[in-house]
């Protein structure tokens, strides 16, 4: 992840909780030790394994963020990376600083989530993201209203997540969001591929 690419993550998930930030439930943290946990969602029947990173002295009225990954990487990969020598390359320690309660998951078949014979499509993961609020709900004792950062088919699941379920989102960011698809080229080269991808619901990293 470059400079410019980090930068455009960090405006669009700042801009997504920017009504918590105007009404001064969260300010710029500044030091302090970053705590992290792990929960399990159940989705009739299936383990989804959900993160999550804060302040240790956060409090309760701090906004939260949820981070919707894509479908080449899971959560923590996508959204908390730890690169020696680089402190600032992990999205959920920056925005965990900044004094956000930060989570993220990992989609059916992705990551510590369960392995299953779904393809975790699109409402698939929406279904996923409905889970993993219950979890939420159980740790801060309310029902969860969150920004969401949905990045590539993450801002599909994320945009899907906020129509049916616009109880949850306050705000709604994405990045390299596909609306339709139409005659993109890096799509009608992974259309002569079809037959492949239908065979099968694991994927070669570089494919």
């Amino acid at each position: 992840m470059n400079g410019s690419r980090r930068s455009f993550l960090a405006a669009g998930a700042t801009l997504a909780a920017a009504p918590a930030l105007a009404a001064g439930e969260s300010k710029a943290a500044g030091p302090g030790r970053i705590v992290a946990s792990e929960h399990w969602a159940d989705k009739n029947g299936v383990r989804l394994w959900v993160y999550r990173k804060r302040l240790e002295s956060l409090p309760a009225s701090a906004p939260r963020l949820f981070c919707v990954h894509g479908s080449s990487y899971s959560g923590k990969t996508m959204f908390d990376l730890q690169v020696p020598g680089r402190d600032d390359y992990s999205m959920m320690d920056h925005f965990a600083r900044l004094g956000f309660d930060v989570w993220t998951m990992d989609h059916e078949g992705y990551g510590h989530s369960q392995r299953t014979e779904g393809n975790s499509d699109i409402q698939s993961g929406v279904e996923d993201l409905a889970a993993a609020m219950k979890v939420i709900e159980q740790q801060v004792g309310a029902a969860p209203r969150l920004a969401f950062f949905g990045q590539s088919s993450g801002a599909l699941r994320a945009a899907r997540f906020a129509n049916q379920h616009p109880d949850h989102v306050e705000k709604l960011a994405l990045d390299a969001f596909v609306w339709t698809g139409k005659d993109a080229p890096t799509l009608k080269e992974r259309k002569k591929n079809l037959p492949k991808y239908q065979a099968s619901n694991r994927r070669p990293v570089s494919a």
